[in-house]
C-alpha cells in the first residue's frame, strides 16, 4: 500500500484559525451580557413610570368619598387604576346599585341577551372612556354623581366650576387661567372638555383654546355671565351630563383642596 503523506498546517494559519475561535466564543459569552445591560437600563425608565401610575391613582382615590373609592376599587378588578370595559360590563350585570344608576330604565340581567341593552352599556362605556378605551376613577365619579345628583343644582355647579378657575376671585378668566385649570386639575379637564384626552398636552392645549374663543367671542376676559350662557345655550348636553360632579351633597366641592 502506498505511504500515506503528512500534511503540516502552517503555524500562521492555525493561529488564525485559533483567533477566529477564540473571538467567536467571546462575542458567545458577551451577548447576554448586553441583553443584560440593555434591560438593566429600562428598569429605571418602568420603575419611574410604575411609581407615576401609582401617585397618580393615590390623588384620584384621595379625591373620592369613601363609598365612590369603594365601588370603583370593588370594580376594578386588576386594581390599576382604571375601569376596563369588562370590568364595567360585570359592575352592570352584578352590581344592583350600579344596574340602577347606570340603566335606570332597562333591566340589567339582560345586558348580555338584549342588543338594546347591551348597546346602552356600551354607550355609556364610551362616554366615560372617552378616547382613552377605558374609565378612571375620576370619570365615573364625575358620570356617577351626575346620574344621581337632582337637576336643580346646574347653575350653582357652574358657579363652583367658574370659582375653581378664577383663583382670585376676580370675577372674570383669562385664557391663561382657562388653561392653568385644564392643566391641574382634572375635574375642570373632564367638566369642560369632555373626549378630549387632557393627558396629551396639545390635543388640551388646542381644544382649551377653542373652548375659550367660543366663550369669549373675542373678549380677553370671560365672565360668570358669559360662562353660564355658553354652557345653558350652546353645549346643554355637557351642562346636563357632567356638572352634577362638581358638587358632593352636604360637604361642597369634591376636589376643591386639591386644586389650588
Amino acid at each position: 500500500a502506498p505511504a500515506r503523506q503528512s500534511f503540516t498546517v502552517p503555524v500562521k494559519v492555525r493561529a488564525a484559525v485559533r483567533n477566529l475561535s477564540t473571538a467567536s466564543t467571546s462575542s458567545t459569552v458577551s451577548a447576554p451580557n448586553s441583553s443584560q445591560e440593555r434591560a438593566t437600563s429600562r428598569e429605571p425608565h418602568n420603575k419611574d413610570k410604575d411609581k407615576d401610575n401609582k401617585e397618580k391613582l393615590e390623588r384620584e382615590m384621595e379625591c373620592l368619598d369613601e363609598g365612590l373609592r369603594a365601588l370603583c376599587s370593588e370594580m376594578d378588578s386588576d386594581k390599576d387604576g382604571f375601569i376596563s370595559r369588562w370590568d364595567f360590563f360585570a359592575a352592570v350585570q352584578k352590581n344592583e346599585e350600579v344596574a340602577k344608576t347606570i340603566l335606570p330604565k332597562r333591566d340589567a340581567s339582560l345586558t348580555m341577551k338584549c342588543p338594546d341593552t347591551f348597546d346602552e352599556v356600551e354607550r355609556i362605556f364610551e362616554h366615560m372612556a372617552g378616547s382613552k378605551g377605558r374609565i378612571s376613577y375620576t370619570d365615573f365619579a364625575i358620570y356617577w354623581q351626575s346620574a344621581k345628583a337632582p337637576k336643580e343644582k346646574l347653575a350653582s355647579d357652574l358657579h363652583d366650576i367658574f370659582k375653581i378657575i378664577d383663583v382670585g376671585g376676580h370675577g372674570e378668566i383669562s385664557r391663561l387661567a382657562l388653561l392653568s385649570a385644564v392643566e391641574t386639575s382634572p375635574l375642570v379637564a373632564v367638566r369642560l372638555l369632555p373626549g378630549v384626552d387632557a393627558q396629551d398636552p396639545e390635543q388640551a392645549f388646542t381644544a382649551t383654546q377653542d373652548l375659550f374663543d367660543k366663550i369669549s367671542h373675542g373678549k380677553r376676559r370671560v365672565t360668570l355671565l358669559d360662562f353660564e350662557e355658553h354652557f345653558k345655550k350652546r353645549r346643554p348636553s355637557l351642562t346636563m351630563s357632567r356638572s352634577k360632579a362638581a358638587v358632593q351633597p352636604g360637604n361642597g366641592l369634591l376636589w376643591r383642596s386639591h386644586l389650588y
